[in-house]
Parts: structure tokens; sequence; C-alpha cells
């Protein structure tokens, strides 16, 4: 592939990208010096974590979140390509998950992953939330 430019900030750093499952969503949250981190909120019945409750603990300061650092690359075909590495076990050398997908024309992701440990492989469509959507305008923001 040949890239034109790197572009960390076509991943949007303004809100939340969501893929949901059966039994959770799971959540990456982008920051503009190239930093990615994961969570998950569970279902449970009908009570469930709301956006303003996960945007709020969501941050990198905190310890428990999978940190990576990502990049976004524009191609000829005007794609734009993204990579990013979580580990599994942080400390454990080489036993991570990889990710690589694109960044769709509605501003979700679609990522494909990879765990080298297990050697599951799958893909996670991600939608984007902006933050204005769930927080108040005016509103202070992590």
């Amino acid at each position: 592939l040949m890239h034109i430019a790197e572009d960390r900030l076509s991943c949007r750093c303004d809100g939340l990208y969501e893929f949901k499952k059966e039994c959770c969503s799971v959540y990456l949250r982008f920051y503009e010096d190239g930093e990615v981190i994961r969570t998950s909120a569970r279902r449970i019945g009908l009570k469930h974590e709301t956006l303003v409750e996960i945007w709020t603990r969501f941050r990198r300061e905190r310890p428990g979140y999978s940190i990576g650092r990502f990049q976004c690359h524009w191609i000829r075909t005007g794609e734009r390509l993204m990579r990013f590495t979580f580990p599994i076990a942080p400390g454990r050398r080489g036993r991570h998950t990889d990710y690589d997908g694109e960044l769709r024309a509605d501003g979700g992701l679609r990522l494909r992953l990879h765990n080298n440990l297990t050697q599951h492989q799958g893909q996670e469509d991600y939608a984007f939330i902006p933050i204005g959507d769930f927080v108040p305008l005016g509103d202070e923001f992590p």
C-alpha cells in the first residue's frame, strides 16, 4: 500500500467509538497524541451504565484500561486505514491483540482483530458517538 500522509486526527477524539455485542458494548477512545484506550460495559437486565458514566470514568489516567498507540494512513484510493495493538497481559512480552481496519465514510470504524495468544480472529464494526450527543454543551470533559 502506498500511503500519502499520516493523520492521527482522522480518528475522532471528541467522543466514543462503540461496538455492540450481545452481552456488552466495547468502547474505544482516541487521544490526539496517538494513544487509544479500550473498555467494555456489561448490560445486565435493564440496568447498564449510561454514556455519560462511561465517558466520565473512561480516561487513560485511570488504571485497568488497555492502552495502545494508533496510526492512521491515507492511501491513493482515498481509503483511511488504521492500525493499533493492545497488550493482553501487560508486562508479558509478545501477548497482544492487533487491530487493523478502516475509517468508514459514515465516521465509524471497521476493524479486523487477531489475538496472538489464542489465535482468535474477528471483525468489529464501531459507530462513532460525538461527546455532544451525551454531555450537555458547556460541560468540561476529561
